[in-house]
């Protein structure tokens, strides 16, 4: 019983009182054990000949690249979701500030931090690296804490559901611009594009004129970033085809 519950407590596999199960497993066969429903199952000759490849990636959640270490660079395949939220938060102004008062130096700055970001995780797994820019997703309020940010927000009663993500790309497209800007310069400079991730994006129309300007503000094909949708809301999934067919060009 004390060793039933330190299994548990550890969540360790185990199937215990299986009385007849070394007579009927052979030797060395290959069995699968689910513990959750108390059952083993013996992997036919057939199953165990057609050995599936199962390709995963393993990505990891960062603000920039000194939250990577050699240690944890070899254990992932790259970064599934880099938060550009930090790289703005640092500078302590309001995006529009920086649009306003010359980005130059911001952008510069982001895009040696990216081109470090990927030649570091080179260093480690000597292959291209996947990495996610996340567009930037503060809400009103926490905006509005930056410098000149009360000059540039308005008070949201719930600002999680307000204007963020998609809908102030689209209102405000300079913000979105510069991030392209920043996107297309570390780009040219690497051999694997750098994706954008779109956040909070509540309709297919939505995504629909953020992927125009992605495509407008693109200098060239060849350094226009892969586009991710971040599913945020049910609505993304309920109408997920609508999602797809809203990105289809047709032409007559």
């Amino acid at each position: 019983t004390q060793l039933l519950q330190q299994l548990r407590h550890y969540q360790i596999p185990a199937i215990v009182n299986a009385k007849n199960a070394i007579k009927i497993l052979e030797k060395e066969s290959t069995i699968i054990l689910d513990a959750s429903a108390g059952k083993v199952y013996k992997k036919t000759s057939a199953s165990s000949s057609k050995k599936a490849k199962l390709d995963l990636q393993l990505l990891s959640a960062i603000n920039d690249s000194s939250e990577v270490n050699t240690s944890g660079g070899y254990h992932c395949d790259g970064v599934g979701l880099l938060r550009s939220e930090h790289f703005f938060i640092k500078t302590g102004k309001h995006p529009q500030q920086i649009i306003k008062s010359g980005p130059n130096e911001f952008i510069d700055k982001v895009v040696k931090d990216l081109t470090n970001l990927y030649h570091q995780l080179y260093a480690i797994n000597k292959t291209a690296p996947i990495i996610t820019y996340r567009s930037l997703n503060l809400d009103s309020n926490q905006l509005g804490k930056l410098q000149s940010g009360k000059t540039y927000e308005h008070l949201e009663v719930n600002p999680f559901l307000g204007f963020r993500g998609a809908l102030r790309s689209i209102a405000k497209p300079s913000l979105l611009q510069l991030e392209l800007e920043i996107l297309n310069k570390a780009n040219s400079k690497l051999d694997n594009n750098i994706n954008l991730m779109l956040p909070f994006v509540r309709t297919s129309f939505e995504l629909k004129q953020v992927w125009d300007l992605v495509e407008n503000n693109s200098k060239a094909h060849v350094y226009q970033p892969p586009v991710w949708l971040q599913l945020t809301t049910p609505e993304n999934l309920i109408n997920f085809v609508d999602y797809l067919l809203s990105l289809i060009h047709i032409s007559e």
